[in-house]
């Protein structure tokens, strides 16, 4: 919340981004999938990467350089600003989407984020934030949170759902027909040789 807000004010989030793409398409060039279960990456990409007129080809660049193939990434789009070209994110999705990637829609039921931009754009997944994903003890907030899935699931949408952190949350929204689940439950942010270390005790005791 503090670091990307301050990045994008002081003009660096672009380099970041860079520098992050280049980072996870040379770790996805380094490993066996199969051997770790390794399926893709979702990276974040701020409002400020995707306005940048060339930006998808300069990813693309990336990919190639790397030899790292379009079913490896999934891109998240969060709509941190108001003040953004819509047209110039949309050519560059679409241009993504027609080389085969795949995107996300971040902390949908917040910020700047609505339905018929989650509707007309090549979002595969819709990530729930967590705000909303927490009102399942709420029983307003639980219709909410029903209809949203049952919506994005008719309209043929993945759903996850982010900030899980107890077995009752994840077993809760598991009831309700959620695809995906991100949060603490399951692990925490860390290096890559513990990822690789993880993802390898997971799928032997799978």
């Amino acid at each position: 919340a503090l670091f990307i807000s301050e990045a994008e004010q002081n003009g660096l989030i672009v380099e970041i981004g860079s520098i992050l793409l280049n980072s996870v398409c040379s770790f996805l060039s380094s490993i066996d999938h199969q051997a770790i279960g390794l399926d893709y990456i979702e990276v974040n990409l701020s409002t400020e990467q995707c306005v940048r007129p060339g930006f998808a080809n300069e990813l693309l660049a990336v990919m190639d350089k790397h030899g790292v193939d379009s079913s490896r990434l999934n891109l998240e789009i969060t709509e941190t600003s108001s003040s953004y070209s819509q047209e110039v994110i949309n050519d560059n999705m679409r241009l993504l989407a027609g080389a085969g990637l795949t995107f996300s829609i971040d902390d949908y039921g917040t910020g700047y984020s609505n339905l018929m931009r989650t509707v007309s754009l090549p979002f595969s997944i819709i990530k729930i934030d967590k705000s909303l994903a927490d009102g399942y003890k709420n029983p307003k907030g639980r219709i909410v949170l029903e209809d949203t899935i049952s919506m994005m699931k008719k309209l043929d949408k993945k759903v996850l759902v982010e900030g899980i952190e107890t077995t009752e949350q994840a077993d809760e929204l598991i009831k309700m027909g959620i695809d995906y689940i991100q949060g603490y439950y399951y692990a925490k942010p860390m290096p890559e040789d513990e990822f690789i270390s993880f993802l390898k005790e997971q799928n032997s005791n799978a």
